[in-house]
């Protein structure tokens, strides 16, 4: 018996821990996530209106307009709740129809508001009402009509319903249908936190000066990577736009994603960086160039704002159009935590800028709308070479583009945050999906091989109060770039967990020319090995043509590669292990393929990808 206390005293509060630890794990958090798209429903949408929305959506004139598909992996899809295709752009909202009614509990204090946009689809009248009810009285705060195809923002205060417990409701009348775009409670932050993916397309670590490059390509990326952290050996998992861009996103090698063709798509299991902050009640919006990061390959996923237009590959101000348009929207929810992914074609073939950005490093350059296949006829020519004039003229308007972007893009930027007061607590990263070939290994453009011009990239982490600066000489591959980001702002990792040497670089298939070889690489520490896999298939079409090398090594100490570093057998078995580990799990590949719609198809062509 006597024995009994000091088991009490022993066990009893163990128990109590484990309750309390339990009980804080399970509870729903104090502060909701701002973005009530995420929030669970109070007052869920009525029946007879989710069948008004399911037939308006069946009509061939909304069907284009309005999508009831997956916005986030951890969001059950469900009627109501989708997309609004429109102008190039892909916005997450609410569908609303005549009596739609949508409702949250809330408690609001002082500053608290009501951030929105409305839209009416084509051929409707819609009225919008915002209703606050407390208790059995019912308010009607903001009414708005709008007709056919128009929007309007709509910020409404709910300071007046301070400290007490009210449903806000968001309810529709009229014909037709419309949607309440990202419905947002704001509550002004003294320090909002502001993250910035920004990736310059095709632009190869090399000719940047902070890399060593004798012209001055990007003086405003040197400054700031005096207070950021600036990774030496940063490498692309792939050497084309799609498969880098959702390893980027999703923390994956090409392989473990499974998007290797143009075909594919992201798998909705697959879980994305911008739904990490989504969840954490960021805002967040994506200002691009389309093509292979079209929102229709699924990166719109987790973004509330999702734009294919700004950065356009023939925009001749491309670079410029992504930080106005990224402007635009900011200033509207600079107050709030914010996630932004900017894209620009601005350095990708065709190379080209507005004057005077073509001469800057040659007063002689001569602009060209066609890149190399502006002297070749790509692709049966991709291995022929150009006399050296005519390919110092191509490098003389890459590099205009890379300082145009520079000047344009990233100057603008950071001078914003800085006049905004956010650039000290921002986290701008700056890097590139792949790089660009100019016959450096006998061929041009980029999505042919896995050579250090190819998968080499630039990579600037400036963090909040710069946490971290100086020169990273480990190697790293940009799937890490999701676990360094959440990891700064102390967010879940569970999806995103670090990646380690060895790294693999995938190149099953390529997007211009099917029947080039697969190729697969590895890089351990300063040894590349490369392997190269021949497809049946002709290759006949290339004059003159390619030859192929079954296995290569380089060392990539230097500033140049070191061909046929030296591997002992052990090693060597080693490297072909992993290599054949690759091989497998991508012929075990299951992701679908889709259908490309006529106007992608389109854009891939005039990127240079499609025949």
């Amino acid at each position: 018996m006597t024995k009994h206390p000091r088991f009490l005293k022993t066990v009893v509060p163990l128990i109590l821990i484990f309750a309390l630890f339990t009980f804080a794990s399970c509870r729903k958090p104090d502060t909701p996530t701002p973005i009530l798209i995420m929030r669970n429903l109070d007052i869920p949408n009525n029946p007879a209106a989710i069948q008004t929305i399911k037939a308006e959506i069946s009509r061939p004139d909304l069907a284009s307009i309005f999508k009831t598909e997956p916005i986030h992996s951890r969001l059950p899809v469900q009627t109501g709740i989708g997309r609004i295709l429109w102008n190039g752009d892909s916005l997450q909202g609410l569908f609303a129809s005549r009596d739609s009614r949508y409702g949250w509990k809330m408690k609001p204090d002082a500053a608290t508001a009501l951030k929105t946009t409305l839209f009416a689809g084509p051929v409707s009248e819609m009225t919008f009402s915002v209703q606050v009810i407390e208790r059995d009285k019912v308010t009607t705060i903001a009414r708005e009509t709008i007709t056919s195809s128009q929007f309007r923002e709509l910020d409404i205060p709910l300071g007046s319903f301070s400290g007490k417990r009210v449903t806000l409701v968001l309810a529709t009348s009229g014909k037709g249908l419309g949607a309440w775009i990202n419905p947002i409670i704001t509550q002004k932050k003294r320090s909002p936190r502001c993250v910035i993916v920004l990736v310059l397309d095709a632009l190869r670590a090399d000719h940047l000066p902070l890399y060593g490059y004798e012209r001055n390509t990007a003086p405003t990326l040197t400054n700031l990577a005096a207070a950021a952290r600036t990774f030496r050996h940063a490498y692309s998992p792939s050497s084309w736009t799609l498969p880098a861009h959702v390893s980027l996103f999703s923390g994956l090698d090409v392989s473990a994603h499974g998007v290797i063709s143009p075909e594919h798509r992201i798998d909705s299991s697959t879980q994305l960086l911008s739904e990490a902050f989504a969840s954490a009640g960021f805002v967040t919006a994506a200002f691009t160039g389309g093509g292979f990061v079209e929102d229709s390959y699924g990166f719109h996923r987790g973004f509330q704002h999702y734009s294919n237009r700004p950065g356009d590959v023939f925009s001749m101000n491309s670079a410029e159009r992504v930080f106005r348009y990224f402007r635009s929207f900011h200033r509207r929810f600079r107050d709030l935590d914010g996630f932004y992914f900017l894209h620009t074609y601005q350095t990708h073939a065709p190379y080209k800028a507005p004057f005077p950005y073509p001469s800057s490093f040659h007063p002689g350059s001569k602009l060209n709308m066609r890149g190399v296949s502006n002297f070749l006829h790509l692709p049966g020519e991709l291995f022929q070479s150009l006399p050296p004039g005519e390919r110092e003229n191509l490098i003389d308007l890459y590099d205009g583009s890379i300082l145009y972007s520079d000047q344009h893009l990233i100057k603008p930027l950071v001078e914003y945050l800085q006049a905004e007061g956010l650039y000290e607590t921002a986290m701008l990263v700056v890097l590139s999906d792949h790089g660009e070939e100019f016959f450096d290994h006998g061929a041009w453009e980029h999505g042919h091989t896995l050579y250090r011009e190819l998968i080499q990239v630039p990579l600037v982490m400036k963090y909040p109060q710069s946490q971290l600066r100086g020169w990273e000489e480990k190697p790293i591959s940009i799937q890490s770039i999701p676990n360094r980001i959440l990891t700064a702002y102390g967010l879940d990792t569970k999806d995103f967990p670090a990646v380690n040497s060895p790294f693999v670089q995938s190149l099953p298939i390529c997007p211009t020319i099917a029947a080039l070889p697969t190729r697969v690489s590895v890089i351990d520490g300063s040894v590349q090995y490369i392997r190269t896999i021949p497809k049946t298939g002709s290759t006949g079409i290339f004059q003159p043509p390619p030859v192929f090398h079954e296995t290569e090594i380089f060392g990539l100490t230097g500033a140049t590669e070191t061909v046929g570093a030296s591997l002992n057998p052990a090693e060597k078995a080693r490297f072909l292990n992993l290599i054949k580990t690759e091989l497998q799990r991508l012929q075990r590949n299951t992701t679908q393929k889709q259908g490309l719609s006529q106007a992608l198809k389109e854009k891939l062509k005039q990127l240079g990808y499609l025949q």
